[in-house]
């Protein structure tokens, strides 16, 4: 749980290519923690959504709005 006032850090999508790259060639999420200074559940993060979109673009996509056109006699 983060805590009042905390800084999150943001990561560029090189940083982001470069981590899960290196998952990906066979580095534990462990051994990245500590070479990155992060949590290794925000590495499990970054390679989930790189498994699920195929990109580690720091964008979160948003639900598209349907437009219902309904015709009131």
């Amino acid at each position: 749980m983060a805590k009042k006032g905390q800084k999150f850090r943001k990561f560029t999508d090189e940083e982001r290519t470069k981590i899960v790259g290196e998952y990906l060639k066979g580095t534990s999420y462990r051994i990245l923690a500590n070479k990155y200074g992060i949590s290794w559940n925000t590495i499990h993060t970054m390679v989930r959504k790189y498994k699920n979109t195929g990109t580690v673009n720091g964008k979160i996509k948003c639900r598209k709005s349907v437009k219902i056109n309904v015709d009131f006699p």
